[in-house]
């Protein structure tokens, strides 16, 4: 069966170097061991050397062999059919040739009598604990780790990881997909899982301190500072800005996802994590999880990764019903409240990337990179599109500037078109067109909450409470909360019998969405609303007039 396909295959170890390779063929890896594949050319052969620091190739000859090019580098293959002669343990492999499965090389080696275990984790991904204290190099692709007493994961879609045991014994690991024999290799993997315990108890078998994550979010040591600091894989970039990078990063030794923000200054992270860091004991439903941030020559931050993206790519994906919108509105204003009234700060960039979805119905505000003190905030900075009144007019700024900055995002999500105006998006007149164009399309907010009181409508919480002129007419974010009240008990009503949207998240982050094509409150249109003059729907798709929706959601920075 075709290696990547085959569910009796975990992993393949290939041995690069004279000594890996000697070491490779020695008898106690019998049961192991591929030998390399050749074939005969018109003369001389090569050998591929790999470094894991820096992964050069270099040729060397091979006087034993003429006339020969190697294909493969002489290899290990792990399988579930060799049971590992500690089932509690996993497959043991070091210098101990008594106790251990894979003989990796003398102590002359700098080989630990029982260096490496090779299980799974909770996501059936294969894992390499170091149990030596010795450094172990392990590089994945450009990235580089070097830790001990550590835990790594080896992702199957990560196609150039290299270890270096020690400088005489670097290998290759490679890990099959298993595509059409997944089924059947999550099932060897669980019946593996059986018989093993916890990494902790693994530790504890191997006479080695189990490593509590005694890691302080704020970056301080605690008592057991030799404690390896987490290694962050980039998987994927999620976009950029003028402070940096954020990527999708695979964490070690947990194997759970995040997001990792990069900066490119060390006062940009200093400001940023000085927010987040006073989440640290008091975290909130609707703001992003901090979960790691260190200073350094490249400092991060690392935070919860949402399985839905932003705010605009959901909306790019399917626009929102009203019912998502007033469930997004309530959620941002309990993110205000808590960020405005216990923290003292404004966020003065409230716009759709900056707000992150767990799900259609799930929303955590992010990127506090512009947040200040209240009290001492006269800086006006923040994107144009949903900048408020008085931050055009460079006035002191209050609260209020956030207030005003999601009842723009509900205009975003509500309309079929951009308001006149758009090439020039700053200042008051821009600001007056917003307010204009709401009151077109404010009548579709009449189907949450419409009892016959207008009060109680989301379009009125909207116009006559955020998108005022005036900063003192504004509410605040908790006396919005208080005058939607009873437009929030009939969303919590009506999410019961709602088809929401689901977003399922798998081991690696990902999400996939189903789409929907009614509207759980019956509105026509699949929730989508029309303005009352001049738009309309055909095939599915809302003329959009002139420019595109997206380019009126994404705005300027």
């Amino acid at each position: 069966m075709e290696f990547d396909n085959d569910p009796n295959i975990i992993l393949k170890l290939e041995a690069y170097g004279h000594r890996a390779h000697e070491i490779w063929a020695d008898p106690q890896n019998e049961a192991f061991y591929l030998p390399p594949v050749s074939r005969a050319t018109n003369g001389g052969f090569r050998e591929e050397v790999v470094d894991p620091n820096d992964l050069f190739r270099a040729l060397t000859p091979d006087s034993d062999e003429p006339g020969q090019i190697k294909l493969s580098e002489p290899a290990l293959q792990i399988t579930f059919t060799k049971k590992p002669k500690n089932p509690e343990l996993g497959y043991l492999l070091g210098s101990d040739r008594e106790v251990c499965d894979v003989y990796l090389g003398s102590q002359d080696d700098y080989i630990s009598h029982r260096m490496f275990v090779i299980s799974f984790n909770q996501y059936n991904e294969v894992i390499m604990e170091s149990t030596s204290r010795n450094q172990t190099v392990v590089t994945y692709g450009g990235q580089t780790g070097t830790r001990r007493n550590f835990i790594w994961t080896f992702p199957p879609d990560q196609k150039n990881i290299y270890v270096k045991a020690s400088k005489m014994i670097p290998f290759r690991v490679i890990v099959p997909t298993h595509g059409t024999g997944k089924a059947a290799y999550e099932a060897n993997c669980r019946n593996f899982m059986k018989f093993a315990k916890s990494a902790s108890h693994t530790m504890s078998l191997l006479n080695f301190t189990s490593r509590p994550d005694t890691r302080l979010a704020s970056g301080a040591a605690t008592a057991h500072t030799a404690v390896e600091p987490p290694f962050y894989l980039r998987t994927k970039k999620l976009g950029n800005g003028g402070f940096g990078v954020v990527h999708k990063v695979r964490s070690m030794p947990d194997g759970g996802t995040a997001a990792m923000k990069e900066f490119k200054t060390k006062s940009a992270w200093t400001l940023e994590a000085g927010v987040l860091r006073k989440l640290i004991n008091t975290p909130h439903e609707n703001i992003v999880k901090f979960i790691d941030c260190r200073l350094g020559d490249r400092p991060y931050l690392v935070m919860g990764l949402a399985p839905g993206g932003n705010l605009e790519e959901q909306y790019k994906t399917m626009p929102f019903t009203i019912q998502e919108t007033g469930l997004m509105v309530r959620q941002m204003l309990n993110a205000l409240v808590y960020l405005h009234d216990s923290l003292k700060m404004i966020h003065r960039d409230i716009k759709p990337t900056n707000i992150l979805c767990d799900s259609r119905t799930h929303f955590r505000l992010a990127d506090f990179g512009l947040t200040h003190d209240v009290d001492v905030l006269k800086i006006c900075t923040g994107t144009q599109i949903y900048m408020a009144p008085e931050m055009s007019a460079n006035e002191p700024l209050t609260a209020a500037v956030d207030i005003w900055a999601l009842g723009v995002i509900v205009v975003l999500l509500s309309t079929a078109s951009r308001p006149p105006g758009y090439e020039d998006n700053a200042g008051l007149e821009w600001c007056e067109a917003v307010i204009a164009y709401f009151e077109n399309y404010k009548h579709n907010f009449q189907a949450i909450g419409s009892d016959g009181l207008k009060q109680n409508n989301l379009n009125y919480l909207v116009g006559q409470h955020m998108l005022r002129l005036m900063p003192g007419d504004r509410k605040s974010a908790l006396e919005c909360l208080d005058r939607g009240d009873y437009l929030w008990s009939l969303l919590d009503q009506d999410s019961e019998n709602a088809a929401n949207t689901s977003i399922h998240q798998d081991p690696t982050g990902s999400f996939s969405n189903t789409p929907r094509t009614t509207h759980p409150m019956g509105l026509p249109n699949g929730g989508r609303l029309t303005e009352n003059r001049g738009a309309s729907e055909e095939n599915g798709a809302l003329e959009e007039g002139n420019g595109s929706r997206r380019d009126w959601i994404r705005g300027r920075d």
